[in-house]
């Protein structure tokens, strides 16, 4: 092996071995200056915040689904009716 590639490698591992203690170091701190013990929240009422949590993304993900429903049945019903018909502009 030619001695500049073993140094480029050792540099690249030292590098990239660097920046992942950097990001772990960063996500460490942001964690904990996030975390809710650290906010004076016990963790019963962090669960039950959790919890609320997951129940309203719950209920806007099932508002989402029908209004989903809502515009492909608005979809279908519109591409049945011909030019003119249910507000549908006629064709230039």
């Amino acid at each position: 092996m030619d001695a500049d590639l073993v140094w480029a490698v050792s540099m690249g591992v030292a590098f990239v071995s660097w920046g992942a203690m950097t990001l772990a170091g960063w996500a460490y701190w942001v964690r904990k200056k996030t975390s809710m013990p650290a906010a004076g929240v016990t963790p019963e009422l962090e669960d039950a915040i959790r919890d609320e949590v997951d129940r309203a993304l719950a209920t806007r993900d099932g508002e989402l689904a029908e209004l989903h429903e809502r515009i492909d049945f608005a979809e279908r019903v519109l591409g049945q009716l011909g030019p003119g018909e249910g507000g549908r502009e006629e064709p230039k």
